[in-house]
């Protein structure tokens, strides 16, 4: 099989998780619930502050001290830019899952936006020749994520039982949609695997760091909510980044490089988690 027919699989297959997350995810909100915690204005906008300025901002700063390759910045850059969600690390971590949904659902909204032209800002302070065209991400990000969530909602609000039948089903789909595709990566990229990667892994464990206490901090006075807008930080949207790296940077191997963050973060996140599941099961 061809590079570029491979190249096209990943393609399908990353859309595919893609649209079922979102839409899985739209199946399990209610505009009752994100009305509710909308109100938590100061919350929301610290996990904004913390999820599209401060991690990108510590991205380019981290970029700009050390000097990098472009697989390396490009996918840097996109990661940071691409805020992600942990529903399941904050159920472990008892944290808050009420806002863990609805802030799902506005950082999914938001980067619709925040992602095409924050990456473009960042890749062109950064110099080299690597750019990035934010109105193709935009509407690729339009129609890939911002309409399967509403479609999601709708059918929530039209049919709550039917909306709790597909969620299992998508879920499903989107899992075994995003393991094919980063094995399908993996095998195509696996010769991209160079020194540039390992050099880089302190790079992206201080990003990682960066971003699970800069939300720790800003998660407000209660224990859930910093422990879960650490969590929501550190974690980023892996598909999204991928995506758009394989788009927008076709042969440049960024891609490996993402699926190298994304185990160093989830290795971060899961220590943080596995550290504060430890304080539950103390004996009062």
């Amino acid at each position: 099989m061809s590079a570029e027919v491979l190249n096209q699989i990943i393609d399908i297959l990353l859309k595919t998780y893609i649209i079922c997350v979102m839409f899985s995810m739209g199946l399990t909100l209610t505009t009752e619930q994100i009305a509710s915690q909308i109100k938590r204005t100061g919350l929301m906008l610290k996990a904004l502050l913390a999820n599209i300025i401060i991690v990108p901002l510590a991205a380019a700063i981290l970029l700009q001290l050390s000097s990098q390759p472009n697989p390396v910045v490009v996918a840097i850059v996109l990661v940071a830019c691409a805020p992600g969600y942990a529903p399941m690390l904050t159920a472990w971590s008892k944290g808050d899952l009420a806002f863990t949904a609805v802030l799902m659902f506005v950082l999914a909204v938001v980067s619709v936006v925040t992602l095409p032209l924050t990456a473009s800002l960042l890749l062109a302070s950064l110099g080299g020749n690597i750019s990035l065209d934010p109105m193709s991400v935009i509407g690729t990000l339009v129609t890939l994520q911002l309409i399967p969530l509403l479609l999601g909602m709708l059918v929530n609000g039209w049919r709550a039982e039917l909306a709790a039948r597909l969620v299992p089903i998508f879920s499903t789909i989107a899992r075994i949609a995003v393991v094919l595709s980063l094995g399908t990566i993996l095998i195509l990229g696996f010769d991209q695997i160079t020194s540039s990667i390992w050099s880089a892994l302190l790079l992206m464990l201080g990003l990682a760091l960066v971003a699970l206490f800069s939300g720790y901090l800003l998660g407000g006075p209660g224990g859930d909510t910093k422990r879960t807008l650490a969590l929501n930080t550190v974690v980023r949207n892996l598909g999204l980044a991928l995506l758009v790296a394989s788009s927008q940077f076709p042969g440049l191997g960024a891609e490996m490089v993402v699926i190298a963050f994304a185990f160093v973060m989830y290795a971060v996140a899961a220590v943080a988690t596995y550290s504060w599941y430890k304080e539950f099961l103390k004996p009062i």
